[in-house]
This record gives structure tokens, C-alpha cells and sequence, in this order.
């Protein structure tokens, strides 16, 4: 049996995602669950670390990451999840178009119909693709705090990035990453 851990209750407006062109050392962060797998072409390394999450990509000409966590990893700027509801990100890297966007979904007792999709989908996906789910100790809340990670192949070659990030007292964060080789 894996330790819990204490949900910190933030907001899930402090979450901010940072995009690193280059090789990321992980041991900055405090892994909970990670998985890896080869998708469509791509290494493709999913990381829970607490209410956030790393997605590492690798190609033969690429190392890219993408932190989604309330803490901006330094030296790097940052984009606020609220500018992400409003303008998603396209970026074009060398054999790989990057695409994310993010909604805000607020809390309804005793989970977001969204949050339970995406947990079962997760479990069922473990050992077909990549599917994570971090259950933090209840605490004072009605149901457990959890961030979910989906990563799974989608149409046309592309590696598709699902997560979720619940904050019992204020809402849930669900993202969408889509990562298509060129």
C-alpha cells in the first residue's frame, strides 16, 4: 500500500502551466504516482506531484515538458489558468505540435460528473495506455481531494493528454493536452 498524503487546499486559480524545452530534473518535485509509455512514436513520462502534474515528451529530437502546478518551476515563465480558459496554447516544436487548454468547472457535491468520467476511464485505461489516479486522505471534505491523469492515442497519430485536479471546496480543473508529430 503506497503512503498518503495531505491535500494542501489551494485554489485551482493559483494553478499555472510552465512549458520547459530541455530535459527536466524531476527530483524537484515530489512524485506521487508516475507511469511511462511509448505512444504513438513518443516516450511519454505522466507524473502526479501532489494536486498538479508533469507530462514529459521525448523524440528523437525533443525533450519537452509540461508542469501544471500551482508553483512555477523556476527560470521559466508561466501562464495562470485563468488566461488558459481564454486563449489555449498552440506551440510548434521540432516534429511535434503541442496544444493545451483548460476549463474550470465548479463544485458540485459530491463530485463533478466530469471528475467521475475521468477517474473511471483512468482506471480502466492502466494497463492498456497510461491512466493515474492520486486519492489524498479526505481531511474535512465529503469525498476524497484527487488528480487524475489520462494519456492515451487518439486519432490520426496524436497522444492525448486528459487530467484532472479537484479542490472539494471551490472546483475542479480538467485539461487537455494534444501532442501530434509532424
Amino acid at each position: 500500500m503506497r503512503p498518503r498524503h495531505d491535500f494542501v487546499d489551494q485554489s485551482p486559480h493559483t494553478l499555472r502551466l510552465t512549458l520547459v524545452e530541455k530535459e527536466l530534473d524531476s527530483t524537484q518535485f515530489t512524485v506521487l504516482l508516475s507511469n511511462t509509455r511509448s505512444i504513438e512514436g513518443l516516450w511519454v513520462n505522466a507524473m502526479v506531484i501532489g494536486a498538479s502534474h508533469v507530462i514529459r515528451v521525448h523524440t528523437p529530437h525533443l525533450d519537452f515538458n509540461e508542469v501544471f502546478a500551482c508553483v512555477g518551476v523556476p527560470g521559466y515563465d508561466s501562464c495562470g489558468v485563468n488566461e488558459l480558459v481564454d486563449s489555449p496554447v498552440q506551440l510548434r516544436l521540432p516534429g511535434l505540435l503541442y496544444e493545451f487548454s483548460a476549463r474550470l468547472i465548479p463544485w458540485q457535491d459530491p463530485e463533478p460528473a466530469e471528475l467521475v468520467e475521468i477517474v473511471a476511464l483512468a482506471r480502466e485505461l492502466q494497463s492498456a495506455q497510461i491512466g493515474l489516479v492520486y486519492e489524498f486522505d479526505r481531511g474535512p471534505f465529503s469525498v476524497d481531494p484527487k488528480t487524475v491523469i489520462v494519456v492515451n492515442n487518439g486519432n490520426d497519430g496524436k497522444v492525448v493528454v486528459t487530467t484532472a485536479h479537484s479542490y472539494p471546496t471551490s472546483g475542479l480543473v480538467l485539461s487537455r493536452s494534444i501532442f501530434t508529430r509532424t
